[in-house]
């Protein structure tokens, strides 16, 4: 994936990034649909806090928004492997 110059300005302004240093574009699961990037956001925000890789993440979509209100009502996070009904790893946050 690639960004468009004018959208490396404004990371750069936004996180004082100067010049020299670069921009990485790390390859996600993207989202369906244009409602739940911000349950996305605090996926891999999660994964990067758990000091797991964002780029081996796979979230169950239609999951997510139940359980980060369960989270929160929990007050609650925790980091759980899971094997995913497809036989690969599903990394996801949750409540005990």
């Amino acid at each position: 994936a690639s960004l468009s110059p004018a959208v490396i300005a404004k990371i750069r302004v936004l996180f004082q990034v100067y010049e020299e240093q670069e921009v990485e574009v790390l390859d996600v699961q993207q989202q369906v649909g244009g409602y739940d990037c911000g349950l996305f956001a605090i996926a891999f925000a999660t994964e990067w806090a758990f000091g797991c890789d964002p780029n081996q993440a796979q979230f169950d979509q239609l999951k997510m928004r139940e359980h980060l209100l369960e989270c929160l009502q929990e007050k609650k996070i925790e980091h759980k492997e899971e094997v995913s009904s497809l036989g690969r790893f599903t990394w996801r946050v949750q409540t005990s």
